[in-house]
């Protein structure tokens, strides 16, 4: 069974911090829902989990299925998130 898991990310935007230690697991097959007030930090964690540019990371790792990498390391997606 594949499975996401982020543990202790701490990203933000522009010099920010608004993700402070997150810990998350998704299997295949299972549905989340990102759900909080107005900058809660949705978006910002979609972005770090995308690789997208712009994001910083500040600390933690994201584990997708296969080998580990650091959350700062580029995501092996093709350019535009596809």
């Amino acid at each position: 069974m594949s499975t996401l898991e982020i543990r202790g990310l701490r990203a933000g935007v522009d010099g920010k911090e608004i993700l402070h230690g997150i810990d998350l697991t998704v299997s295949s097959r299972e549905v989340h829902a990102g759900m909080g007030p107005n900058g809660a930090g949705k978006p910002t964690l979609s972005a770090v989990v995308r690789a997208r540019p712009g994001s910083e990371v500040l600390g933690g790792t994201v584990t997708p299925p296969g080998p580990a990498r650091p959350a700062s390391a580029p995501c092996p997606r093709p350019a535009g998130g596809r």
